[in-house]
């Protein structure tokens, strides 16, 4: 599944006239032109950094460049020069975005860029003393939005022996927070995440403004910890998880990883203890949120993990877990392809692969394919607890996923959970899949030739981000598709590429999704439907606070 943010990628390519490309960059704060940028013109996939076409060329004394020979399609327009970043601009695309007709010869646009900014100075405990390795994040205050440079090396943002940090910014407002990692205070209680000045709460947080080209200085976070919430203050009370490990090796120490979930499809690291010699684990000062909690060891080849478990922190500790450390397993199973003999040379061979969902600290983020024997069976090695989807690859010609069972129990074959002990996975594979295509309208009603269109496709009812697929001559064509319930929407990429409070991507998909048509698809139906894109006034998106 590809992110609500590709929709650069639907660029479909057109046997066409080239278009022709003259820019002028000049630096936003003093109007001036700037030379000896680099300026890469680029379409593909922003969620995972990938480039379909790129063009490039390099400012002149006048800030002028032009490119020529560009195929039709949606852009986005990355200049890059020491010392300078280029202004972002509101939207799901973040950067200058060029909408290029076949011979067409753009000759008015403006890319601006800005000086960079540093912020800088010390994180300290509450007795003044400097804390290293701190991690700083810096989050867009009001009136500026959330920003993501999908294109920016992202750079480990610590504080150094010190204490001292130093993070390079573009201008805008900020709030600043330092995460310190495994900081153990001599008392008092752990220390928090601190919002600059010294708060474990945003709202009482003070923003940092960032000027062009101005460096803000001499800043000073003061780590503190979670207090008991004042009364009538509505401030969180500290929370905490803790548990026993069992099954560890003699002398081992293993460690407690927790995952926090930051969207609708992401769980991110966010904290991790080692176990006390008995076993024991505790995380204190907690905020309230939605966690995933697993113990993990590994040394030289041996390989140990617990079963995740989710915990919800709202108003009680989370106290008493149990987790008990084992190696991978093996996972066998059977595949069936409706209308084959079983025992029959399949037509192709097909492989059953496992995708982990979530973070591992194992490193083991995907399972070793397994091929499909002659007689249907499959065996998996090495599979850990864990959260996963399974893919069979490649699906035959028409074919869907019918079901999944798992010693027994249906499973959705998106998103799974694997347990030790776990026996025996049965896949069921029709040939009878469903389909959806016909014409995508534009907004007058008449086909709609353009190379920024797409259909996006909501396949389940926890679906937040949508599938994208790209419309080629004004038609598309969904196909393998099992039988269910669907929500299909036609856009027009332009459309959007300066909406509004659209930065947030699952913000961005809900609004699309409350714009889209319920279909229901039946097992074999070619269902033919055309579809009007949606009008930018129906997505209503408001500003991230």
């Amino acid at each position: 599944m590809k992110s609500l943010v590709a929709l650069l990628s639907l660029t479909a390519s057109l046997a066409a006239q080239t278009a022709i490309v003259e820019c002028v960059v000049v630096n936003q704060t003093t109007r001036q032109p700037l030379s000896d940028v680099h300026i890469r013109v680029l379409t593909g996939d922003v969620a995972t950094v990938s480039v379909e076409r790129v063009y490039g060329a390099i400012s002149d004394r006048a800030g002028h460049f032009s490119i020529s020979g560009i195929r039709p399609g949606l852009y986005l327009i990355v200049p890059e020069r020491t010392g300078y970043v280029f202004v972002r601009t509101p939207g799901p695309i973040p950067a200058p975005v060029l909408a290029l007709k076949p011979g067409q010869h753009i000759t008015d646009q403006q890319v601006e860029m800005t000086p960079i900014s540093f912020v800088s100075g010390h994180v300290v405990d509450d007795s003044g003393d400097p804390v290293p390795r701190a991690s700083l994040q810096l989050r867009a205050a009001p009136p500026d939005t959330d920003f993501v440079n999908p294109f920016a090396v992202p750079l480990p943002n610590y504080t150094d022996d010190h204490g001292e940090f130093h993070v390079v910014v573009s201008p805008g407002n900020y709030y600043v927070q330092a995460t310190p990692r495994n900081y153990q205070p001599s008392s008092a209680g752990p220390y928090v995440a601190t919002y600059y000045p010294s708060s474990a709460n945003l709202s009482e947080a003070s923003p940092v403004q960032v000027t062009p080209g101005r460096d803000v200085t001499s800043i000073e976070i003061r780590l503190t910890h979670f207090r008991p919430p004042t009364p009538g203050a509505g401030t969180a009370q500290p929370l905490s998880v803790s548990g026993l490990v069992t099954g560890i090796p003699d002398g081992a120490r293993p460690t407690v990883m927790l995952l926090s979930r930051t969207n609708s499809v992401q769980m991110q690291p966010y904290r991790g203890a080692a176990v006390n010699p008995e076993g024991k684990f505790n995380l204190p000062g907690m905020p309230p949120g939605t966690y995933r909690v697993y113990a993990q060891f590994g040394q030289g080849k041996m390989r140990l993990q617990s079963q995740p478990l989710d915990v919800q922190l709202t108003a009680a500790d989370a106290g008493n877990l149990q987790l008990r450390l084992a190696p991978a397993e093996d996972l066998t199973g059977s595949l069936e392809v409706a209308g084959e003999t079983p025992g029959a040379a399949p037509a192709r061979k097909l492989s059953v692969k496992l995708e982990s969902i979530e973070p591992s600290g194992l490193g083991t983020p995907e399972t070793t394919p397994a091929e499909v024997a002659k007689d249907g069976t499959f065996r998996i090695p090495a599979v850990f607890p864990g959260r996963y989807r399974l893919r069979v690859e490649p699906l035959p010609d028409g074919a869907f996923i019918r079901s999944v069972t798992l010693d027994g129990a249906p499973v959705d074959d998106a998103a799974f959970e694997f347990s030790p002990g776990a026996a025996r996975l049965k896949i069921a594979i029709s040939r009878n899949a469903g389909q959806l295509s016909g014409n995508v309208l534009g907004h007058d009603g008449a086909p709609l030739t353009s190379p920024l269109a797409a259909v996006f496709v909501w396949k389940n009812a926890n679906q937040i981000q949508p599938e994208h697929n790209p419309v080629a001559n004004s038609q598309y064509a969904l196909k393998e598709l099992r039988p269910g319930k669907y929500r299909v929407l036609a856009v027009d990429a332009f459309d959007f590429t300066n909406l509004a409070g659209a930065n947030d991507p699952d913000q961005f998909a809900k609004a699309l999704l409350t714009a889209a048509e319920e279909i229901e698809i039946k097992e074999g139906v070619r269902m033919v439907k055309n579809l009007k894109v949606v009008a930018k006034e129906d997505i209503h998106v408001q500003p991230k606070q």
